[in-house]
């Protein structure tokens, strides 16, 4: 009897670690059930276009910044008008403080280059970075010349940075590019953004060292990027563009400016002349 009880108290106590066991494996099992979600989210979650939209909001408005004095200090003080009135030609002027940025464009981008591989080290070629963040620097010279063409100088500082982040809430980040697509005002904004074109170079130079590990065409077709050979050439191009124009119309600027103080002038030697 003894025995026999000791016996069934086994069976027992072994029909319950079985079932035990059966539990603990099952939940273990269900584990990567749980787990594949979150894997199968993570090509989803790309963080270069984060990564790229940070990099060139901060290193256009580093350039837009350092080139408000160059003509706004100018115009703020009287130094065109006297430059102007003297006989300079407004092309010659323009040209020689154009020269006078080049150190700080090519320094510029050169010391970002440096810290932006040193913190995220990307897999792109440090003179591919340091192209696409000369463009940029290019390019947000130009509009912060702009800026302090038509604004006075104090203002401009704020114009600047609300001009950035237009640049960059077009850019395709958040909203991304088929949200601001279906609208074609927002559409328009996107394509005339130099921090779009910059963004995406970004990305699809960094992404072509990946291709041999990953399928990317997925990621290209969420951000709605082209995955040609040449894209980010093309990318390059955009950006310059859009720095050539900022230029041209700074320029362009001036020369209304010359025209109206000419005009004004006459007309004040006009009035003089009919007082006496």
């Amino acid at each position: 009897a003894p025995l026999a009880a000791h016996a069934r108290r086994v069976v027992v106590v072994g029909q319950r670690a079985r079932k035990e066991g059966l539990e603990v494996l099952g939940r273990r099992r269900r584990r990567p059930a749980r787990l594949l979600g979150p894997l199968c989210a993570l090509p989803r979650s790309n963080n270069l276009p984060i990564q790229s939209s940070f990099s060139v909001l901060a290193i256009g408005l580093l350039g837009m910044v350092a080139s408000r004095p160059y003509f706004g200090r100018d115009l703020a003080h009287g130094v065109w008008a006297r430059e102007s009135e003297g006989g300079t030609p407004t092309v010659s002027y323009f040209i020689a403080k154009e020269l006078s940025q080049a150190f700080i464009m090519l320094l510029a981008p050169a010391a970002f280059t440096l810290m932006f591989y040193s913190v995220l080290q990307p897999r792109a070629l440090m003179l591919d970075m340091y192209l696409l963040f000369l463009a940029v620097t290019f390019t947000a010279f130009g509009f912060g010349n702009l800026v302090s063409v038509v604004a006075d100088e104090r203002a401009s500082l704020l114009c600047c940075i609300v001009l950035q982040l237009i640049f960059t809430m077009m850019s395709g980040v958040t909203p991304d590019l088929r949200t601001l697509y279906e609208n074609p005002f927002t559409w328009f904004l996107s394509v005339i953004s130099f921090a779009r074109w910059a963004q995406e170079a970004y990305v699809v130079d960094e992404l072509r060292y990946y291709e041999n590990l990953y399928n990317l065409t997925t990621t290209y077709e969420m951000l709605m990027y082209q995955s040609d050979a040449d894209q980010y050439d093309f990318c390059i191009r955009n950006v310059l563009i859009c720095g050539g124009v900022a230029h041209a119309c700074t320029l362009l600027v001036l020369l209304g400016k010359k025209v109206l103080d000419a005009a004004l002038l006459g007309h004040r030697l006009a009035s003089r002349l009919v007082d006496q």
